[in-house]
């Protein structure tokens, strides 16, 4: 059927009236052969012209088809066969042609006038609902920015009034202190804006990746120097047993990715936990892990980690909140490189995310 507001030529419209009554024509050849009644011919041509409202866009391909479906059946199907009997029986025809033709063809127009008003319907309310999504993301957004990054700039700014008012009378250890406390809150703020930009030049399809062969070593290597300074109150273990292990990707957007889950593992383990970074051939693709051995993951909880602003509890330690969106911005960052990336837990306790990503072979030129 033609579809609502789908613009079909002239030509095309004649084409599929034309193909219609053929096919009719020698649908009725077929059961004139086989000897059915003459008005089962009739019936043939009603079909078509039915066909021909539904198929064409406008009355007259309708109208037309009806009369020449009159023509047919008097040409073929009415003796003398092989020519055109004028009488009072095939005015008659013609007339109660005409008159479905015009029913039927104010009928198809109703119905796909009414068919491209609930499409329009449709996508108007499509329209509103994204808008509506969109609306509700800016809000979660700003409510979160507003709450969440409260406590960092106040003791980045606490912090630094007290070195410019007291540093000179304090000792080296506590200036030390501070200047930490002032990094780890400044590095939290500039990964927080790093995963800010990078979901949303992704939703909005701005980020366009830079695929290239990079060996997983490099790539972890990258990752593994900016780590949390939290990190190191942990035991970071790499197990990568093919140096050579390639992956097609865009280095500095996976390296973001492992950040985001070794910092994550990091930040929901006790001090002293273990943490695997591995990676192994699977098939066609690369299978990289983060693995660790603190409490895991709930299970209610696992469906629902790689959406936007979930996070598994409500404050840190610290009295910072994650605005949950790294693991959001894993999970596109991942599909996009044509990958999946999931999390279960490991026994006797712990939790393991791993991704996909497509597999590159090594190329040693002679």
């Amino acid at each position: 059927m033609v579809q609502p507001g789908q613009p079909v030529s002239r030509a095309r419209n004649f084409l599929r009236m034309a193909g219609i009554l053929v096919l009719c024509t020698l649908v009725g050849r077929l059961f004139f052969r086989l000897g059915f009644m003459s008005s089962t011919y009739i019936m043939v041509y009603l079909v078509g012209v039915l066909c021909t409202a539904m198929f064409t866009t406008g009355r007259w391909y309708c109208l037309l088809a009806s009369v020449l479906s009159v023509l047919l059946v008097n040409y073929f199907f009415t003796e003398p066969y092989g020519t055109f009997r004028t009488g009072p029986d095939d005015v008659v025809a013609l007339a109660v042609m005409f008159v479905v033709a015009l029913l039927v063809s104010s009928l198809t127009t109703s119905l796909k006038q009414q068919s491209l008003e609930r499409e329009r319907a449709n996508e108007a309310r499509q329209q509103m609902e994204a808008a509506a999504r969109q609306e509700q993301l800016r809000a979660n957004l700003l409510r979160s920015i507003s709450h969440d990054l409260r406590t960092p700039l106040t003791s980045i700014s606490g912090n630094a009034a007290i070195l410019m008012d007291s540093g000179a009378q304090m000792t080296e250890p506590k200036r030390q202190e501070l200047y930490a406390a002032i990094r780890d809150d400044a590095q939290w703020l500039s990964s927080l804006v790093e995963n800010m930009l990078s979901i949303t030049r992704m939703e909005n399809g701005q980020l366009r990746l830079n695929l290239e062969p990079e060996l997983l070593e490099d790539v972890f290597h990258e990752a593994l120097a900016h780590l949390d300074r939290a990190a190191c109150r942990h035991t970071l273990v790499t197990d990568l047993p093919d140096d050579l292990l390639m992956a097609r990707m865009d280095a500095h957007l996976i390296v973001q990715v492992i950040l985001n889950l070794v910092n994550n593992a990091v930040k929901y383990t006790p001090d002293g936990s273990r943490i695997t970074l591995a990676a192994r051939a699977e098939g066609d693709f690369v299978r990289v892990s983060v693995t660790d051995d603190g409490p895991g993951v709930p299970e209610e909880s696992r469906d629902k980690l790689f959406e936007m602003f979930y996070t598994l509890d409500n404050a840190r330690g610290d009295g910072r909140r994650g605005l949950g969106l790294g693991l959001s911005l894993c999970r596109s960052i991942v599909t996009a490189h044509g990958g999946q990336i999931e999390v279960h837990n490991v026994q006797p306790h712990g939790a393991c995310f791993s991704f996909t990503l497509p597999l590159s072979e090594v190329t040693i030129h002679e």
